[in-house]
């Protein structure tokens, strides 16, 4: 099990892959591979309309059909049923573990990236939250929302990391939280140098509540049932980082944070 997740990691379509020669990182792996590469990527984890809606149980991926039956699949996310399918043994070809791999390597990867900010140890990261995701199936539960559960264990596992090596630095990229399109290049890598710097001095958990609430989009909701608490109180922590970020802006820079960041 372990080798095959390392195998769709490692895989031409897989963002962690070389195009060209090229190293690709997640966040540039689509515009990287249409501008560079003559391989397409690939559209992993779409699953066909009506796939837990009690008539097609089936998830369909590159011409192949993987059976997905259950009792109790019409209550299940998308990737809960991918999952089942591979614990039930309804996945002999590995496409389930595939789809989901392929689709969530990327923000996986982004998360752990601007915690860690080191390529290496990131990829570490994505694959020890995929072989933990496997090995224990059942920490997850297929009813609630997977992206927000998943990148929870990437955080964990990436904060873990940090605790151990003492390491609080950011990586060269933030510019997911700075819209550049609406600024000159020169204004916009200035913000993104203040953001590090701001970003910098948080504590990993709100550095980590903001990039998946603003980067990744995770929704308030789902957040909170990945740590089994209420949405207000995720609110509240979200709003807490936001203020606290606001803070060190104004205290670091002497001024508001702009619109744009």
């Amino acid at each position: 099990m372990i080798e095959r997740v390392r195998f769709f990691l490692l895989s031409p379509l897989s963002p962690f892959c070389l195009a060209k020669g090229k190293p690709v990182f997640p966040f540039l792996a689509y515009a990287h591979t249409q501008q560079n590469s003559s391989v397409p990527v690939a559209e992993i984890g779409q699953a066909r309309e009506g796939l837990a809606m009690g008539g097609v149980k089936a998830f369909h991926h590159k011409g192949v059909s993987v059976p997905l039956e259950s009792d109790q699949s019409g209550d299940y996310t998308r990737e809960g049923l991918l999952l089942s399918a591979y614990v039930k043994g309804e996945d002999p070809d590995g496409r389930a573990l595939e789809a989901l791999v392929g689709e969530y390597q990327e923000p996986a990867f982004w998360l752990a990236y601007q915690l860690l900010s080191d390529d290496d140890l990131a990829r570490d990261i994505v694959q020890d939250a995929f072989v933990k995701l496997f090995r224990k199936p059942e920490n997850y539960d297929p009813q609630r929302p997977f992206k927000a559960w998943f990148l929870r264990v990437v955080r964990n596992l990436s904060i873990d990391r940090l605790r151990r090596q003492r390491c609080l630095t950011l990586p060269e990229v933030v510019d997911g939280f700075v819209d550049e399109a609406k600024s000159d290049p020169l204004e916009a890598g200035e913000r993104v140098q203040r953001v590090r710097h701001v970003l910098a001095l948080l504590p990993e958990k709100y550095r980590a509540l903001l990039i998946m609430r603003d980067v990744e989009g995770c929704e308030p909701q789902d957040m909170a049932e990945a740590e089994g608490i209420e949405p207000g109180a995720m609110r509240f922590r979200i709003h807490y980082a936001r203020k606290a970020f606001r803070k060190l802006w104004r205290d670091t820079f002497g001024e508001e944070v702009p619109d744009e960041a």
